[in-house]
């Protein structure tokens, strides 16, 4: 919806509102990009599982007492947790970089999801240096916002307290139907346990509900610089060398 609205205001001028933003967002095209940030994570999530498969590996060694087991075991897990942690990074950047390309295909071009990343490969090969200096700009205001985020986190502790009582009336809701669903199969430390579960998610969306509000400026803010960086790479495709030179000079 936010990358669809960026690009109606810089088509038409035109400020949609959150009901037409709402409308011009549900659709296929959400669908499509859910599509391809789950394509993109299938790396990472196959190594967190190959992790996890190596702890449970440790596991049932330890458990068995088998030794030779254990020390091949540890050797395998700690070998693959660096190689864990440098495919992360590296994955990270490269998806960094290439993200924005993949899905603003899918939400401005109507492309399918394997349409979606052709073209969004052939932008961004046709025009890497202008997406990563673009990239590495975001990477230093996404750097200072942090610092700014972590300094707003204790300046806001007034706001936090004043919200406290409204956070735990709406969370009370939640938390007694969840308590009166596991009470019927359950009581003791398990039924409180759960309410306490369904509870603290809705407690801490209001009590740091401030924080949020920034933090969702923030990530409009980045949407809309990549929308923009992609459409104004987009239009100067549309141009001829020659017609760009014109232009330019």
């Amino acid at each position: 919806a936010v990358i669809r609205m960026v690009d109606e205001y810089e088509q038409t001028g035109t400020k949609a509102g959150f009901k037409h933003g709402w409308k011009m967002g549900w659709n296929r095209r959400a669908f499509r990009m859910w599509v391809i940030d789950l394509v993109i994570s299938l790396p990472v999530m196959l190594f967190m599982a190959l992790l996890i498969g190596l702890g449970l590996l440790v596991f049932f060694s330890v458990t068995n007492g088998n030794s030779p087991l254990l020390v091949g075991a540890g050797i395998a897990s700690t070998g693959c947790a660096f190689l864990f942690i440098i495919v992360f990074v590296v994955a990270m950047v490269c998806l960094g970089l290439l993200r924005p390309f993949f899905v603003r295909a899918a939400a401005l071009e109507e492309a399918g999801i394997g349409e979606s990343f052709r073209r969004g490969w052939v932008t961004f090969k046709s025009n890497w240096k202008s997406a990563t200096l673009m990239w590495l700009v975001m990477l230093g205001i996404g750097i200072g916002f942090g610092i700014v985020v972590v300094l707003l986190f204790f300046l806001l502790i007034p706001a936090y307290l004043v919200l406290i009582l409204p956070a735990a009336l709406v969370a009370a809701i939640p938390a007694a139907i969840a308590f009166g669903i596991t009470s019927i199969f359950a009581s003791g430390p398990l039924a409180w346990i759960v309410t306490a579960l369904v509870a603290l998610p809705f407690f801490f969306l209001v009590t740091f509900a401030p924080l949020s509000l920034i933090s969702g400026w923030y990530m409009v803010y980045t949407s809309g610089v990549w929308t923009l960086t992609y459409r104004e790479i987009k239009a100067l495709e549309a141009y001829k060398p020659e017609e760009l030179a014109a232009k330019t000079a």
